[in-house]
């Protein structure tokens, strides 16, 4: 095919709009488009009970004890689910790193949602917990033993660097994320290099409603069918009261220093007249737990017959340790004895004094 030939057959092709361009003004450039900036920080939560929750109450009593300084809002998503959205995000975070929450007892299980994803598919059932591990030997007192005995109890997150800032400690601090359907730990034996093993033993920080029985959290021993199915006594349980601990301040007890003023006045005044009476007195003992005394006095002198402690022994039947059954001490309920007398029982956590049909058992 010759020159005039291929001029011949293109005479119908025209590019002309590739040629005439598109023209941009001024006003049409700009900068470049940025994201939107993050205005609000949510999380979607739910609390580990079956029982019906005081909505409107819950959302007072977790705005109050958050204080968020932005505000908050609290949206109902379905029942017991909850999207709670900061307006500033030190206020989210501070939310989720001094937990565990809790309202009426029931613990709050909680997670961040993200951007565009549906809080009906978020899964809730891990809560992260600070867990207090004591009795580790000298020379496995680092990092790594930390790391391990975190992924034994949980799943290890990060340990407190306090723990090595101190030239003595008592126990060492470790966040942990724990998994509700399971047991809590209560301890773990600890292999040492030499063959020999020992007992590492685990308390939990601000660890809510969970069951003495099954060891599990969201309920207690008494709606446990497990716990009803047992042959064993309430203080035969392998767990107990004796797995919570406060934070690292040391607690405070109520009313300690009046009743300590209490007791320096009933001995400066005496115990009562001739013929004799019975003097109750309630105090609390060095390790914040209450005591009763029970006192016969006669002409003014008091000699001392009947001594009770409030309970705090490791309350973990089982695993090698004996369960002591005194017939003068029972267990009523959680933290709670009361001392038997003859017809008189003491209360020593409600502070209460009377004949035995008139003592309720508190709730």
């Amino acid at each position: 095919m010759d020159m005039q030939e291929i001029i011949t057959h293109t005479t119908d092709i025209t590019l002309d709009d590739e040629e005439q361009g598109v023209r941009f003004e001024d006003e049409d450039l700009g900068v470049q488009a940025l994201p939107a900036s993050k205005e609000t920080w949510t999380i979607v939560g739910r609390f580990l009970t079956d029982r019906i929750l005081k909505t409107k109450v819950m959302k007072r009593v977790m705005a109050s004890a958050w204080k968020p300084l932005m505000g908050i809002e609290i949206t109902d998503v379905q029942p017991n689910l909850f999207l709670f959205t900061f307006f500033d995000e030190p206020d989210m975070k501070r939310v989720m790193d001094e937990g565990p929450w809790a309202f009426e007892n029931a613990t709050l299980l909680c997670q961040v949602l993200n951007d565009g994803e549906d809080p009906l598919q978020v899964s809730l059932d891990t809560v992260d917990l600070w867990v207090q591990v004591s009795d580790i030997p000298q020379g496995y007192r680092t990092v790594k033993v930390l790391e391990r005995i975190g992924d034994y109890v949980g799943v290890f997150l990060r340990y407190d660097e306090r723990n090595f800032e101190r030239q003595w400690t008592s126990f060492y601090r470790v966040r942990v994320t724990h998994d509700v359907s399971n047991p809590l730990k209560r301890r773990m034996k600890m292999i040492l290099r030499d063959g020999s093993w020992t007992w590492i033993n685990f308390k939990y920080e601000r660890l809510h409603m969970f069951c003495f029985f099954c060891g599990r959290m969201g309920h207690t021993d008494k709606f446990c069918l497990q716990a009803r199915r047992s042959l064993l006594r309430p203080e035969q349980y392998p767990f107990g009261v004796s797995m919570r601990v406060g934070g690292t301040s040391p607690a405070k007890v109520l009313g300690e220093k009046w009743f300590q003023l209490g007791q320096e006045r009933r001995r400066e005044i005496g115990y009562g007249s001739e013929g004799g009476r019975t003097a109750v007195g309630v105090g609390v003992g060095r390790s914040g737990q209450s005591r009763v005394e029970v006192t016969k006095s006669t002409a003014g002198v008091g000699s001392g017959f009947g001594g009770v402690d409030g309970v705090g022994g490791e309350g973990a039947g089982g695993e090698g340790v004996g369960v002591r059954v005194d017939p003068k001490r029972r267990r009523t309920d959680i933290g709670e004895v009361s001392a038997l007398n003859g017809d008189m029982v003491v209360d020593s956590d409600s502070l209460m004094a009377g004949p035995v049909d008139q003592v309720r058992r508190s709730q």
